[in-house]
């Protein structure tokens, strides 16, 4: 953001300030490193996370996360005999067991209830309150702008449909899958879908209103990505473009890339009805 802004929007750019919130100082460190110019510049910042919870200033702009929400931890429940069960895991002699037992928040119940959702006997499912106490701070720190939320994930009824037995609960290591959270212990990342129904519901109670949610290819077509490709493949050689043009296409695809399960969801507080550019329906862009 910051590199596009400072090459290509100088006038943006000189009013930009960007904050960043980092809990990890694996993390912190590298983005100090790396970073260090903007640092410099005036225009990067890092924010104490305990500072961003726990302040009371109001702040004006966007709250901007990509694929942030996906990572929080979930509770993993199953629908048993028509009750709902919280899955625990249990330890005996060395290995690593699930038990089923009352869910341990009483948010749980509540959370599938307000969205109309029932699922079916025996279907798994994954519950990310921690996604909804994130809303709500965001919300209450915002006093006029945006909250942008780039993630892969689905509405509701889609999330928590009857084809989706076994959830979403998904493991990553070495640029591996695996739905075994038991195996390869602290070494793979342990992911689910978003449930952006439950982002918008929650962004609504804390005072958000709801902007628009689009797929991400819809997002990037609709902002002049196209017109960006093409402009940009004139610059390279032959060999460029073409590896330029297929990174792109992963974004946008639909059927197989990332355009499809990724969505943006774009909510706002303190200004009278936005019109945003990468909300517009593809159909009114000549280019499309």
């Amino acid at each position: 953001v910051l590199q596009w802004a400072k090459e290509n929007a100088s006038v943006f750019y000189q009013r930009l300030r960007y904050h960043l919130i980092e809990t990890s100082p694996f993390f912190l460190k590298e983005q100090k490193e790396r970073l260090v110019v903007y640092e410099k510049e005036g225009k990067l910042f890092w924010m104490d996370p305990e500072v961003f919870e726990k302040g009371k200033n109001l702040m004006e702009g966007c709250f901007l996360s990509n694929e942030l929400v996906d990572a929080f931890p979930v509770h993993q429940v199953i629908f048993d005999h028509g009750n709902l069960k919280e899955i625990y895991v249990t330890q005996n002699q060395g290995r690593l067991n699930e038990q089923w037992g009352e869910p341990s928040d009483p948010r749980i119940a509540s959370y599938f209830q307000s969205m109309g959702i029932t699922l079916q006997e025996g279907q798994r499912a994954e519950v990310n309150l921690k996604a909804l106490d994130w809303m709500e701070k965001v919300a209450r720190r915002l006093k006029k702008g945006f909250v942008l939320t780039i993630d892969y994930g689905y509405l509701a009824k889609e999330l928590y449909g009857p084809h989706r037995r076994e959830g979403t609960l998904l493991c990553y290591t070495q640029h591996q899958t695996s739905e075994n959270p038991y195996e390869r212990l602290g070494e793979q990342d342990i992911t689910s879908h978003v449930n952006f129904t439950s982002l918008i519901q929650k962004g609504e109670e804390a005072g958000l209103q709801f902007t628009g949610f689009v797929p991400q290819y819809q997002f990037l077509i609709a902002l002049g990505l196209l017109q960006e490709m093409e402009s940009l493949g004139r610059e390279m050689s032959e060999m460029d473009a073409l590896q330029f043009r297929l990174s792109l296409k992963h974004l946008i695809q639909p059927e197989s890339g990332m355009g499809e399960v990724f969505k943006v969801l774009i909510q706002h507080k303190g200004i009278d009805q936005p019109q945003l550019d990468g909300l517009r329906e593809l159909r009114s862009i000549p280019w499309v």
